[in-house]
């Protein structure tokens, strides 16, 4: 499916996606571009790429995705829980926020933990907002939130990851508790809430 205009592709059968292929979902929906009534099965080292560059997308937890890519522009959210990502390999469960914005809203999209491995990682100028208690995504052996990207505390009473942060913002009301020690490489900035070391 192109970007804009974006089609549909329809199928009776299912939607196979081995190691090394990859799917962009460039319509609001995944079943907006793909319309598989036998179903998506997803083999590790398979890529869903959210990759719109004109419309906000919704990211489907329909599946166990083994990479989640988020790229293109505009904001990519959950409105559910995702199913624990593939773990059977230690480079599955990947989630790669390339650009735009991942904003997990109180959900989690955790990776399996069949066996250590996978990464989540942010790049520079791309954005991960949370909104949960303490929904920063688990079970990621590697974790990569590159100096120039963005992670936004925006919820109520929140729980900050002890993760190695680029910039660091906190914003939204209540309480965010910091259980553990966390770094931030450039800039940290409270919008908003109170921060309780």
């Amino acid at each position: 499916p192109g970007m804009s205009p974006s089609y549909q592709i329809s199928a009776t059968g299912r939607m196979q996606v081995y190691d090394g292929g990859k799917v962009k979902v460039n319509k609001e929906l995944f079943s907006d571009n793909y319309d598989v009534s036998g179903g998506l099965v997803l083999y590790g080292g398979s890529i869903i790429d959210y990759s719109s560059t004109v419309v906000n997308q919704t990211i489907s937890s329909s599946y166990s995705y083994s990479t989640l890519m988020i790229s293109g522009t505009g904001t990519k959210s959950l409105t559910a829980n995702l199913p624990a990502l593939n773990s059977r390999g230690i480079n599955n469960g990947t989630i790669e926020v390339v650009s735009g914005t991942f904003d997990m809203a109180g959900y989690t999209a955790n990776r399996g933990s069949f066996m250590t491995g996978g990464e989540i990682s942010v790049a520079n100028g791309a954005i991960l907002k949370l909104s949960g208690n303490s929904n920063f995504p688990r079970n990621f052996q590697r974790r990569s939130l590159e100096a120039s990207s963005l992670v936004e505390y925006y919820g109520a009473n929140q729980n900050i990851s002890d993760q190695t942060y680029g910039n660091l913002l906190i914003s939204g009301t209540g309480s965010k508790s910091v259980t553990l020690s966390f770094s931030v490489q450039e800039d940290f900035t409270i919008q908003s809430s109170t921060v309780s070391c």
